[in-house]
């Protein structure tokens, strides 16, 4: 009668610690896989506020540009310049820059766009990610409980 229960137990540790040794490699590669998702969510931030800083300098070389054409036109209209030095030289120079200027942030807003979409879904795999080692935690802790005590079980019932 003790062999049937010492084996049962036996059987129950080996069960057991099968279990452990699979959990511990399923946490490990979702360890492994957020700590990657996490390394390309911190490069993608960097990324983003790279472009933010780029972004900034844009927008205040326009918001320059547009302040000269305004000066400018206001001296046009003032008379205080030339109209054929206006005419012919700063304003076309000017709107020039000034489309390129507008065109550029239109471009980096769009990738901004782009980024930003980027990183909420690195966040929300980095979540999900965390949410599954949670479970699989749980799923071989309560897959070890149920063992143990299905094997307690058998044990009680042949011990009388």
């Amino acid at each position: 009668m003790w062999k049937i229960s010492a084996g049962i137990i036996l059987t129950c540790v080996v069960i057991l610690i099968l279990l452990w040794i699979y959990n511990r490699g399923e946490a490990k590669t979702v360890s492994l896989l957020r700590a990657e998702l996490e390394r390309t969510l911190k490069m993608q931030n960097d990324t983003l506020e790279v472009l933010r800083e780029v972004m900034y300098k844009s927008e205040k070389e326009w918001l320059k540009l547009r302040t000269e054409v305004k000066e400018l036109t206001e001296r046009y209209k003032e008379g205080k310049m030339a109209a054929e030095e206006i005419k012919d030289v700063y304003i076309p120079k000017l709107l020039e820059a000034l489309q390129k200027a507008e065109e550029h942030i239109g471009h980096m807003r769009q990738y901004q766009a782009v980024l930003e979409q980027k990183v909420n879904t690195l966040r929300l795999q980095v979540e999900t990610e965390r949410m599954i080692a949670s479970l699989q935690w749980r799923r071989g802790f309560t897959t070890g409980i149920v063992v143990g005590l299905v094997a307690v079980a058998i044990i009680i019932l042949l011990v009388k």
